[in-house]
């Protein structure tokens, strides 16, 4: 059997499934082809309220996951004003790969590195929402 034969949906739930037999509280965050076009899902293994309150928390749409992961990339530390500029180009780097070039330029493993640490750190945010706030807005 070929494991891409197997639709996502019930990969993640075997995953979600094998973490809940653990005691661990898990959200999956996924991207799947649909018509053509990527599209972000999200599962979970805290039953259909916590599901529920984790979509209307998360309100992950189509392209949330590209843009943070451009934001993540693009983010840059604010450095003081007395920095020589040779210091300054030298410290105007991506913190996660280290790379100055824009978005457009990283590799497609760069990029896909990105991708996989929003997808990592949101999943590890949902798995335990505040009670009181919603904890992403897009």
């Amino acid at each position: 059997m070929n494991p891409s034969d197997i639709p996502p949906t019930v990969f993640m739930r075997n995953a979600l499934e094998a973490a809940e037999r653990a005691n661990i509280k898990a959200t999956v965050i996924y991207t799947v082809e649909k018509n053509g076009k990527q599209i972000t899902r999200v599962d979970t293994n805290v039953g259909p309220e916590g599901m529920a309150r984790h979509l209307a928390t998360a309100r992950i749409q189509d392209g949330a996951i590209e843009r943070a992961a451009v934001a993540l990339h693009m983010f840059r530390l604010q450095l003081p004003s007395d920095i020589d500029a040779e210091t300054r180009a030298e410290m105007d780097r991506c913190p996660l790969c280290g790379e100055a070039a824009g978005w457009d330029q990283l590799s497609d493993p760069d990029r896909d590195g990105h991708r996989e640490i929003v997808k990592y750190v949101l999943g590890h945010a949902l798995a335990a929402p505040p009670a009181s706030a919603g904890l992403v807005s897009v």
